[in-house]
């Protein structure tokens, strides 16, 4: 049995679980920790980069849509997976705020930058975040912590790449 979230539902979740596995992805090509990468964009522990859904929501919901415990059923929703599904929305429309979504494009914009400038090789984008640089005023890992000197990164990035 098919269900059917709202759409408001799923493009919410789309775009965020979209944001988060691929800040997750630069992240592991940046050879940043999944706590690095939290602290980059401003996300509290509660919204982990490793986030799962609830475990007892969740199990039940999966066999809810497998048809595993015969309730009656509107629009392909039973009432638990109705009330998982509100809960989801409220949770997915507080979770990311404008300012977790601007920290996340700068950690992407950053990642684009440097393996542009260094040919994707990943060993080079490591060693690169792990070393101190003069023309940053510091080790680009730990200056990623801070929002100010994330944006200084990336404006940094984007003017290496602009040169000839």
């Amino acid at each position: 049995m098919a269900v059917q979230v709202p759409d408001a539902l799923a493009s919410g979740l789309n775009e965020d679980m979209v944001l988060l596995k691929a800040v997750r992805r630069a992240g592991e090509e940046l050879g940043l920790k999944p706590q690095e990468i939290d602290q980059a964009i401003g996300k509290r522990a509660r919204y982990s980069s490793s986030e799962r859904l609830p475990k007892g929501n969740n199990r039940n919901f999966v066999r809810q849509m497998k048809g595993g415990d015969g309730e009656e059923s509107v629009h392909g929703l039973t009432s638990n997976n109705r009330n998982f599904v509100r809960q989801m929305k409220v949770q997915i429309q507080s979770s990311m705020d404008p300012h977790t979504q601007q920290m996340i494009a700068s950690v992407l914009r950053l990642h684009r930058s440097l393996s542009a400038l260094v040919g994707g090789d990943i060993t080079l984008m490591r060693h690169w975040m792990a070393t101190a640089n003069r023309h940053t005023g510091g080790v680009p890992r730990e200056q990623l912590q801070d929002p100010g000197q994330l944006v200084k990164l990336v404006q940094y990035l984007d003017a290496m790449r602009g040169r000839p």
